[in-house]
């Protein structure tokens, strides 16, 4: 479905529009509003119109282009390279042939290459590589793997300090030293980082997280280890040596429930440094989701890019390869079957700079010659947008 709407109602909807675009493809759309009547363009040619409600002039209310926020989210699921207001008669240069004035990003630039079974039904956790082999979570065993699928060693962490743990999530193997996240997910803010041997999997120290957070995912980078949360849309800077809590940063991608203890929300399961981004993958039980990618400026982490995952498991913790170039692996529980850890390969056409410079998916927009308020004020919304790629969750206010 395509929707696009003003004053706060949906007043062009095409339910087929499966039919006139198709995925990783670049189209142009308009959207032209003229008197009381809305008309939507697909390359060119209309394809529905609808009646419009509402003010397009004032403060409050807004235009929505391919999202519903009662059904978030929704629609193109893509980004927006152009967005302007016009007054008057809008041009589509060249007639019915459409050049976009930018290069494009890969729309998806995860691609699915190959996944090992476990021994694990339902309970996949995290997952790290040491460039030979691959270490593996459950919710109270780990286990070791070479990357070929056959396993090396495993052992049951229950009786393990420290004691009160009831789950362990994201791994991180670093220096030669592997790093287990573990919470007591009984009691909010009770999570550690267990520092076990990568050879025989046997326990051999711990550190306490500070905060209000069950911890799941843990990487390195530029002398810090760096975690994400359950239920919390953070990423915390951590002490190398000691874990002591150095900084904590904001991260603005959408997600479902509130912030808080075990079930209240999503927050993020894993999390792996790419050059200066950073991939989270979105928690979630049972079914497939985003993973998000985050650049760092220095100071704040920017969204860069929301992308699907190739596969419709449940991800749960994520790694970078240190032996092989661009490859992530990423923890995949099934509901039923057998758990995973599947191998994907980051593609795509263009540089992270490139695409964080794109708009990631919000709206940006030029106003021309535009009279506020004029009641011959007829805009004419000129869109492209490439489908399938990231998302679309923002609404343009009218007005100023």
């Amino acid at each position: 479905s395509i929707q696009i709407g003003s004053g706060g109602t949906t007043n062009v909807d095409i339910s087929t529009a499966t039919s006139l675009i198709a995925t990783a493809t670049r189209y142009h759309v308009a959207f032209v509003a003229e008197g009381t009547t809305a008309r939507l363009y697909i390359e060119g040619v209309q394809r529905a119109s609808g009646t419009i409600t509402g003010t397009r002039v004032n403060n409050q209310s807004y235009c929505r282009i391919g999202y519903l926020q009662a059904t978030y989210p929704r629609y193109f699921y893509g980004k927006i390279d152009n967005f302007r207001v016009r007054a008057g008669e809008c041009l589509y240069p060249g007639g019915t042939t459409f050049t976009p004035p930018t290069s494009f990003t890969t729309w998806n630039r995860l691609s699915y290459l190959s996944s090992i079974t476990t021994a694990e039904t339902n309970n996949a956790q995290g997952v790290a590589s040491d460039g030979t082999n691959l270490f593996f979570s459950s919710s109270g065993t780990l286990y070791k793997y070479t990357k070929a699928g056959v396993l090396v060693t495993s052992r049951s962490v229950s009786g393990d300090t420290p004691t009160g743990k009831d789950q362990i999530n994201g791994l991180k193997y670093h220096d030669g030293r592997l790093f287990v996240c573990a919470a007591d997910f009984s009691t909010v803010g009770t999570s550690w980082v267990v520092e076990y041997d990568p050879s025989t999997l046997t326990y051999i120290q711990h550190w306490t997280i500070t905060g209000d957070w069950f911890i799941e995912g843990l990487d390195y980078h530029s002398g810090y280890f760096w975690a994400v949360f359950h239920a919390n849309k953070v990423v915390a800077q951590l002490d190398a040596t000691d874990f002591s809590v150095i900084a904590t940063h904001d991260l603005s991608f959408y997600l479902s429930g509130s912030s808080g203890g075990f079930g209240s929300g999503q927050g993020y399961d894993g999390i792996a440094w790419y050059g200066e981004h950073i991939f989270c993958n979105v928690h979630t039980i049972y079914t497939e989701d985003f993973c998000d990618v985050y650049g760092w400026t220095g100071s704040e982490f920017v969204e860069v890019a929301r992308l699907r995952w190739p596969t419709t498991k449940s991800h749960q913790g994520i790694c970078l390869d240190p032996s092989e170039s661009n490859i992530l692996w990423f923890a995949e529980r099934a509901p039923s079957g057998t758990d995973g850890i599947a191998k994907v390969e980051i593609v795509g056409e263009g540089s992270w700079a490139l695409t964080n410079t794109r708009l990631s998916g919000k709206l940006s927009f030029e106003l021309e010659s535009v009279r506020d308020g004029a009641a011959s004020w007829q805009p004419h919304a000129h869109v492209v947008l490439r489908t399938g790629y990231g998302y679309n969750y923002g609404y343009y206010y009218g007005g100023t």
